[in-house]
């Protein structure tokens, strides 16, 4: 103002120096975000209290020096919005690998926080590879919404505990669906739900759980017993030999399923 103009770039490099969003509006980029700027106004401060004692200053120095400062206090403003921001975003993804007790029974992986904001969404992708049987998708989504995986405060869960859930259920889902189809006369429709369970043996979500079901390869204070999926060499085996109550007997003897999982399988298994 007055024909006086303030040099070119001052104002530009001090939100540049300040800039909260340099880091990203995570916890690590607004802490830095705040402690530059808290840094910059420090400066403006004890520049002033300088003045004050007697140092020569010109005019135009004390007008750049007021703007650089009002134009701090609106990215401090800034940050603070970017905090609520984030604080009202609660992240799925903690960062976190799990290790120790929490890579037990089901396998390890990231810990998900499950009253993630966007947990729905994480999980439904991170398990969208896992096929269950023609007609079986709510199922899935109950497992999902109101089963053990449901979204809970205060609670996490491991990437591979919950793709090695819904593999389980995915086992009840093919299994059931291959009593209905085999009593149907369908054969083509039983060999791709065997081939459907084969699948899912060998899949990243059953063998990053365990690497190696067996009935008998875990061993403990009373001696053997089943791997977390050591029941399911079992199933396969008494599908592919076409026998369905030894499929039902070993999938409720390991309580892998639950009844109501396996309506069809339970009616033929009983003939």
């Amino acid at each position: 103002m007055n024909g006086e103009r303030p040099q070119p770039g001052i104002v530009d490099r001090a939100v540049r120096e300040a800039d909260p969003l340099d880091g990203g509006l995570d916890g690590h980029g607004i802490d830095a975000g705040l402690a530059s700027v808290w840094a910059q106004l420090r400066a403006a401060r004890d520049a002033g209290e300088a003045e004050g004692a007697g140092t020569a200053t010109t005019r135009l120095a004390r007008r750049t020096r007021a703007r650089r400062s009002a134009m701090l206090a609106g990215v401090m403003s800034v940050v603070v919005a970017g905090t609520a921001a984030a604080a009202a975003h609660l992240a799925t993804h903690t960062g976190q690998l799990a290790s120790g007790p929490d890579q037990v029974p089901a396998g390890g992986g990231d810990l998900l926080a499950m009253d993630g904001t966007d947990y729905e969404r994480v999980l439904d992708r991170l398990v969208a590879d896992i096929r269950f049987a023609p007609g079986d998708e709510a199922a899935r989504q109950r497992l999902l919404t109101e089963g053990s995986l449901a979204p809970q405060a205060d609670a996490w869960v491991t990437t591979g505990t919950a793709r090695a859930v819904v593999a389980q259920k995915a086992v009840c889902s093919w299994a059931d669906h291959w009593a209905e189809v085999r009593a149907q006369g369908d054969a083509t429709s039983t060999a791709t739900a065997v081939a459907a369970v084969r699948t899912l043996a060998g899949s990243s979500a059953v063998r990053d759980a365990d690497p190696a079901p067996s009935p008998t390869g875990r061993r403990g204070d009373e001696g053997t017993a089943p791997t977390r999926f050591g029941w399911l060499p079992g199933v396969l085996d008494g599908m592919q030999q076409g026998r369905p109550a030894d499929v039902r007997v070993t999938l409720t003897d390991a309580g892998s399923c639950a009844p109501e999982d396996l309506p069809h399988l339970d009616r033929v298994a009983d003939r």
